[in-house]
């Protein structure tokens, strides 16, 4: 074995020890002093993390009081319906984790949120290799003053660790619309309808999509990326996003 490169290996790991020492990592999401390796957060914020459990709805995974309740975010949206993953509730730890990333530059944040979403999208997509992957585009002066797109860096993220292709240009938005999150739920639902449209046809003509998101509230977002998608000769559009928000 190479001498020189056993010396510098640790040399490089004595130096990170040190740093260690000198500088303790902070958790990304509270600054407090404890971190959970390999995680750059703490074991409280990881507690946190809450995962949506049975009863929820079958489509859209929104947490349901019991097993027979109808879903009232569902009831709103016509056939076809789209079924949307999502692994987290946006309470908590994930709430921070996607505000910082989307609202405070901290994209170093988007890896820690892929590695999250990873085993539950290996689970319900791993087997089935004809899926693309598609992120909710973003448009005007939200990723004007970003500079990047979280959905979309999701995507590339998932791509290259599921083994999947990625298309980060073919559905755009055409408009600017209010943020949802300012809006009341009945006007969320109509907001962004009619912004989307794909920019290449050949692209996803018989192909089955799968939406990348960060969080789904009222499911407009999705539902109106779907129906550009399926007008256009998609043959099947699923959406899967980090955490579905909760009434």
């Amino acid at each position: 074995m190479p001498v020189f490169p056993a010396i510098r290996r640790n040399f490089v790991e004595g130096i990170r020890a040190v740093e260690n020492v000198l500088f303790p990592p902070r958790c990304w999401l509270c600054d407090s002093w404890e971190t959970q390796p390999p995680w750059p957060i703490c074991s409280s914020c990881m507690s946190q993390m809450e995962e949506i459990l049975r009863p929820r709805c079958s489509i859209c995974s929104l947490p349901l009081p019991h097993a027979d309740a109808d879903c009232p975010d569902c009831c709103h949206w016509p056939e076809p319906q789209i079924v949307i993953h999502a692994p987290y509730r946006f309470e908590g730890a994930i709430r921070r984790l996607i505000h910082r990333a989307k609202f405070q530059g901290a994209t170093e944040l988007v890896p820690v949120a892929t590695r999250l979403m990873l085993p539950f999208a290996l689970k319900w997509y791993g087997t089935d290799e004809r899926w693309l992957l598609v992120p909710v585009p973003s448009y005007g002066r939200a990723l004007w003053e970003r500079g990047y797109s979280v959905p979309a860096l999701l995507a590339r993220f998932l791509a290259r660790d599921m083994r999947r292709s990625v298309l980060l240009t073919t559905l755009v938005k055409t408009a600017d619309t209010p943020p949802q999150r300012e809006l009341k739920a009945s006007r969320r639902r109509e907001n962004p309808a009619g912004t989307f449209a794909v920019s290449r046809r050949r692209d996803i003509e018989g192909r089955r999509i799968l939406l990348i998101d960060d969080v789904a509230t009222s499911c407009a977002t999705i539902h109106h990326c779907a129906a550009a998608l399926l007008e256009n000769g998609a043959e099947r559009v699923e959406a899967l996003v980090l955490a579905r928000s909760i009434r």
